[in-house]
């Protein structure tokens, strides 16, 4: 028995070194027969020739071990095998990943993720291969998406670089390529990730360029704050423009978010930053809205901003500055209605009916700011101002105007009426010997624009010649408690906050 029992072991211990022989040299056989085709890469050679292998393991298994006994292990002894001649030959593929061409590294994940999907398939999910493959597709991944955001950032800048050339669309709106042009990058990225990968990587390039969006809003941002557009038509395209990309954003999440799975929380996480993206440029069309409307005055500031309160012909109503300014608008009104679309020239004409007001007041302050006082004439300043603010609130109550002031939110009976408001209370608060017989005046316009309006009043209290040095300081410290009183309630944003872009 003992004699028996050795011999079957020598039989089994020959059995398996024969076996482990024959699968070495045919699997080396196998890895080293020539690519079909003399131009592929070195990788896709190597994988080309690998792939078969996965086969002839699957046929081993179903097909040639159960022809052994159990106890010979011969899947086992095959597994070794295949691991000790697929290892290193792929591992070599992928030392050096930043030397790796694009489409070897697609290549590549593509072709580990199917590598541990099989070995999951045949039952062997854990075997050492497996673990590393799966790291080393990650980090090609990784690899891979920086520099799918290289490159984006790189196109989308030399898109930016060229000059702005605002052209009319079939409805006559303003616009320029650059939303078409920029997503048709993003596309073609997608494209060949969608060829080249699986679903489950797909979401991750998405990923990638939503955060090349987010960066180049962030630039956007800081390019409104510094002015970096000014003319006219080409800030309406900009408008537009950003509307465009938000839908381009949404129309870019409606495509890829289906084949995104959702079984760590990945579809719900990608929907999220495409909505935080494509809400964003809806913010900053409504910001270049505003700049729109500060370059519409920008115009005219020389010919009509800076000639109120400084004059002398708008002091004694020999020229109408704000029938000159009305009119101004309603030329710029024109063009705007053409090249905007409805929603946003509503916004943009109630944007104007802020500004306006603003303005008015900047400019009120600057006359004082320059050591002018009014002498005598601060009835008549005063009655003058009443008078443009009717002039401005007639304009804007007109059909034209008032539509598109309903559609941006000043629906309420007598909200016209509150906007203009701040213009009454400075005319009553410039023709008082002192500011107390203006106080409920004094204290809405500091309600409404806070630290800004103490400024202002501050300033304005310059122009009152009654008031001596000391009485002004008393003055300024009585404004000052005032505006401490009612800084329990939310402010809105004043002339310094629009200024600077708010």
């Amino acid at each position: 028995d003992e004699a028996g029992r050795l011999l079957l072991e020598d039989l089994r211990g020959q059995a398996q070194w024969k076996l482990s022989q024959v699968l070495k040299f045919r699997l080396e056989q196998i890895l080293s027969r020539p690519a079909p085709d003399a131009g592929v890469s070195a990788v896709a050679a190597t994988l080309l020739s690998a792939t078969p292998l996965l086969v002839e393991l699957t046929v081993f298994k179903n097909e040639v071990a159960p022809c052994f006994p159990p106890e010979y292990e011969v899947v086992k002894i095959a597994l070794e095998r295949f691991e000790e001649v697929i290892r290193p030959r792929v591992e070599s593929l992928y030392q050096d990943t930043a030397s790796l061409e694009v489409h070897d590294m697609l290549q590549l994940v593509d072709w580990l993720d199917y590598y541990v999907c099989q070995m999951s398939v045949l039952g062997y999910p854990e075997l050492a291969s497996c673990v590393a493959f799966s790291d080393a597709a990650r980090s090609i991944l990784v690899e891979y998406l920086y520099r799918v955001k290289t490159q984006v950032q790189e196109w989308f800048e030399n898109i930016q670089k060229r000059p702005l050339e605002p052209m009319q669309d079939a409805e006559g709106l303003r616009v320029t390529t650059q939303p078409e042009d920029m997503f048709n990058v993003i596309h073609m990225q997608l494209s060949v990730a969608q060829e080249k990968l699986s679903p489950e990587h797909q979401h991750s390039v998405v990923n990638a360029c939503v955060q090349v969006l987010r960066d180049l809003q962030r630039q956007t941002h800081d390019n409104i704050t510094n002015n970096t557009i000014t003319e006219y038509e080409a800030l309406c395209a900009a408008v537009n423009d950003h509307s465009r990309m938000q839908v381009e954003m949404d129309k870019l999440g409606d495509s890829v978010l289906p084949r995104v799975s959702n079984g760590g929380g990945e579809r719900d996480a990608l929907a999220e930053a495409l909505d935080e993206v494509s809400g964003s440029y809806v913010q900053l069309a409504l910001r270049y809205v505003t700049s729109l409307a500060r370059a519409t005055f920008l115009e005219l500031q020389e010919v009509v901003v800076t000639r109120f309160f400084v004059d002398e012909a708008w002091v004694s109503g020999e020229e109408a500055l704000m029938a000159n300014l009305v009119e101004t608008l309603r030329d710029y009104f024109g063009d705007a209605k053409s090249w905007l679309t409805s929603y946003f020239y509503a916004k943009y004409v109630r944007e104007c009916l802020s500004t306006a007001v603003v303005l008015y007041a900047e400019a009120l302050a600057e006359r004082a700011r320059n050591g002018l006082t009014f002498g005598s004439n601060q009835g008549q300043v005063a009655a003058r101002m009443a008078e443009d603010m009717e002039v401005l609130g007639t304009f804007f109550s007109e059909d034209e105007q008032r539509g598109p002031l309903e559609s941006a939110g000043l629906r309420d009976a007598g909200a016209l009426e509150a906007e203009l408001a701040p213009m009454l209370h400075l005319a009553q608060f410039v023709s008082c010997q002192h500011p107390s017989a203006a106080e409920p005046d004094a204290r809405l316009l500091l309600k409404k624009w806070g630290q800004d309006a103490l400024v202002i009043l501050t300033d304005v209290l310059t122009t009152n010649r009654d008031l001596d040095r000391r009485e002004r300081v008393a003055c300024a410290d009585l404004l000052a408690r005032w505006l401490r009183e009612v800084n329990g309630e939310q402010e809105e944003h004043g002339p310094g906050a629009m200024a600077a872009g708010g």
